[in-house]
């Protein structure tokens, strides 16, 4: 099985018993809390809590499942164990980001994705789910920031509404592929590499944790979005 596959909690020896912590307390608010907006991810995930605009997001009572230096086959283990098993408040909305930790190649990280969101429809098949693209990685042009580029293109291919399959039936409907209205692929990269190909540290301050500003910039419209999809079912 590829390893982008294989549900494994997160291995860093020196953050075990704070990721098991973490992921028990995760478990427990899906009992105790009334969201109608999860997000689950890795450290871009978790440190939007720590921003202004998270105020917005906590007012539209979501919950954050982030975990810093996840990977897709730790996402989903802590789904497999529990971190979504919510019993009769179930959020409304699953916002997913993931993937830029791990090294694996293009096809087998979206390979991850796609597993993470067959998953969430098992535990969540009501709620919609919203796949956030990779934002762009590295202060010049690199490997890695090309590679991301890839896996967002792949990853947005294999995506489809339903509709769009019955209109076009040379669409290959392979097991790859989500088909599902409630599945929606959002790009919120709000133009962070520059015309000259760097990215500013005002927006990333490490060329890839966000900073306020980059928070502010990229999480903005999704606001708009969560709105539309719970308030008017768009």
């Amino acid at each position: 099985m590829k390893d982008t596959l294989l549900p494994v909690p997160g291995d860093r020896e020196s953050r075990i018993n704070s990721y098991m912590d973490r992921h028990e307390r995760y478990v427990r608010e899906t009992k105790e809390s009334e969201s109608e907006i999860l997000f689950i991810g890795d450290s871009l995930i978790e440190h939007l809590v720590q921003t202004d605009i998270w105020d917005q997001f906590s007012q539209m009572h979501a919950l954050n499942f982030g975990i810093s230096g996840d990977k897709t086959q730790n996402v989903l283990w802590r789904i497999k164990n529990g971190e979504l098993d919510f019993e009769d408040n179930k959020p409304k909305a699953v916002i997913l980001l993931i993937g830029t930790n791990n090294t694996e190649s293009t096809e087998d990280i979206v390979d991850g994705i796609i597993e993470i969101i067959k998953e969430i429809q098992i535990k969540l098949p009501n709620s919609y789910i919203l796949v956030m693209s990779l934002f762009p990685k590295g202060q010049y042009p690199c490997p890695e920031r090309s590679k991301i580029a890839s896996i967002n293109s792949l990853l947005a291919g294999k995506l489809y509404f339903p509709k769009l399959v019955d209109l076009d039936p040379t669409i290959d409907q392979s097991k790859d592929k989500i088909f599902s209205s409630l599945v929606r692929f959002v790009d919120l990269d709000p133009g962070f590499v520059q015309s000259d190909g760097r990215i500013n540290h005002h927006d990333m301050y490490d060329y890839l944790h966000l900073t306020k500003r980059g928070y502010e910039r990229a999480f903005s419209p999704l606001i708009h979005i969560l709105q539309n999809l719970i308030y008017e079912q768009i």
